[in-house]
């Protein structure tokens, strides 16, 4: 062990063993209740027995000092704020400690005035400002050791700007809103004792935009808009069906008077066979088209009326989608593919 941490331990007993001043009957006596609690909490975070807990001792003996400013406390603040390399604090209530506290142990003061002496050697002033952002903007501080878990220190507000005084060492470091806005992170590695500047912007992220959902009338309205062609068709393919039906019946009368005028195909003069013979083809030929064009084209309307009846097919997904219908209709007839999700 070498005489650094012995020192550094010696520090530590020296001012575990000065909190115990901090009780109703002790040197502290016009503390409050409040600050007494405190301070007591932040003496059993530093004797933790799985180790000192100094951030939750930095913590305690702040709040200690904010409900009763006793400059003795300010001795315990800078202890804990330099085991976190908060050095532009430790370095501020150090100072304050031994200028304001008259009792000090002999070989206490001597450590901090070495430790004073190293810090205020070493400290990177930097000075920050935020443009953007809204509320309370903090300032995240991680530093990378060569060895060892990153180091974080969060400071702040910012206000019109805030000097911080950071430790040695490489360091990133944003700027952070309340609702998590935070700016780009701003590397630094600068010798000991650098003093440098830097401006942070935080750009609002706008909430994402939200689809409107519609009513139901207004699909009720596209859905009957949709299937008006496939009425259409319906109807003009039924349509042509019931042409299709009178002119074979007609086609069919006409052939049947033609031969009951003309028994076993033999005709009296006169009868004009050939004209008779030309409006059967004809009208058999008008059947012909309307029967068949007809069925195709109310086919057609049918199945795209069936399904027609979802939503239109930008709104529909997962199992509500509904599938349009791909007809193909050839000489041999017509074909409709249906696909989907069931």
């Amino acid at each position: 062990m070498n005489a650094r941490m012995i020192s550094t331990k010696r520090h530590a007993s020296l001012l575990i063993a000065a909190l115990a001043l901090l009780t109703p009957t002790g040197t502290f006596a016009d503390a409050s209740d409040v600050a007494r609690e405190h301070f007591k909490a932040g003496v059993r975070h530093l004797q933790d027995p799985d180790g000192a807990r100094y951030e939750d001792a930095y913590r305690e003996f702040r709040a200690a000092y904010a409900a009763t400013p006793s400059p003795k406390i300010l001795g315990n603040i800078g202890f804990c704020a330099m085991k976190l390399e908060r050095d532009g604090e430790a370095i501020d209530a150090y100072t304050r400690y031994l200028a304001e506290v008259s009792d000090i142990d002999a070989e206490e003061r001597d450590q901090i005035v070495k430790d004073l002496q190293s810090m205020k050697s070493g400290v990177i002033r930097v000075t920050v400002t935020v443009k953007g952002g809204s509320g309370p903007i903090g300032i995240i501080d991680t530093r990378t050791p060569t060895s060892g878990a990153p180091v974080v220190n969060a400071y702040g507000p910012v206000g019109a700007k805030l000097t911080l005084g950071l430790h040695p060492g490489r360091h990133a470091l944003r700027a952070r809103a309340p609702n998590g806005e935070e700016s780009l992170a701003w590397e630094l590695d600068a010798l000991p004792g650098t003093q440098v500047e830097h401006a942070f912007v935080i750009v609002s992220t706008p909430p994402p935009a939200k689809t409107a959902a519609r009513p139901e009338a207004t699909f009720a309205a596209e859905r009957e808009g949709s299937r008006t062609v496939p009425w259409l068709l319906t109807t003009l393919g039924g349509a042509a069906l019931i042409g299709g039906a009178v002119t074979g019946a007609i086609a069919m009368n006409k052939v049947s008077r033609l031969e009951s005028r003309c028994p076993g195909d033999v005709c009296p003069a006169g009868t004009g066979l050939a004209g008779e013979r030309d409006s059967i083809r004809r009208y058999s030929r008008a059947t012909d088209w309307l029967l068949i064009g007809g069925g195709v084209v109310a086919a057609t309307g049918v199945v795209w009326l069936l399904a027609s009846g979802s939503r239109p097919d930008h709104e529909a997904t997962g199992k509500d989608a509904r599938a349009r219908p791909d007809v193909a209709c050839s000489s041999a007839g017509c074909t409709v593919l249906l696909t989907g999700s069931f």
